[in-house]
């Protein structure tokens, strides 16, 4: 594993809630006796919270310690769908800020990736208030704003997948 690929995610950390606390491990340090104890001796003192309420849990945190031109000389598929699904659910759970507009462009991507070239019929059939879950962040969804997130989902999803039809798609080879 090089270096690029080890430096992507971190197994030392316990969490019980992103929003409460967090406790980075050490290499001498027990995850287990950790868990056993959150309740017991580490909620009381972090926090004013009642300890029988907190549930901890184990958690793997991305540990930001590469560039982003190290992050794109990432070849190994396995880090490649790592770093995919850990931005997706960013994306997704509105942790990322992203603009209306945005939003509507990445839908469209996910939509190529999810259903491969438009297709009218087949858009309109999987486009639903459900899925748009899976394609706009939470916060944008629910917002006061009225907006026609399928159509506008749909015109970008065909203009998106048309400027790829002549294109080659091939991965690039370096």
């Amino acid at each position: 594993m090089d270096r690029i690929t080890r430096g992507l995610y971190d197994p030392k950390r316990i969490n019980s809630d992103p929003l409460l606390s967090e406790l980075q491990l050490k290499p001498d340090h027990k995850p287990k006796q950790h868990l056993y104890d959150w309740k017991r001796k580490i909620v009381a003192m972090l926090t004013t919270f009642d300890p029988l309420q907190e549930e901890p849990h184990l958690l793997w945190k991305r540990d930001a310690i590469i560039t982003i031109l190290d992050e794109r000389k990432v070849k190994h598929p396995v880090a490649i769908n790592l770093l995919y699904h850990e931005a997706y659910h960013h994306y997704i759970n509105s942790m990322y800020p992203c603009a209306g507009q945005d939003a509507i462009i990445l839908a469209g991507i996910l939509m190529q990736m999810k259903q491969g070239d438009y297709d009218a019929r087949r858009t309109k059939n999987y486009l639903t208030s459900n899925t748009l879950t899976s394609l706009i962040p939470h916060t944008k969804l629910h917002s006061n704003k009225k907006i026609d997130w399928i159509s506008k989902i749909q015109a970008q999803y065909k203009a998106y997948s048309q400027s790829l039809t002549n294109r080659d798609r091939s991965p690039q080879r370096t």
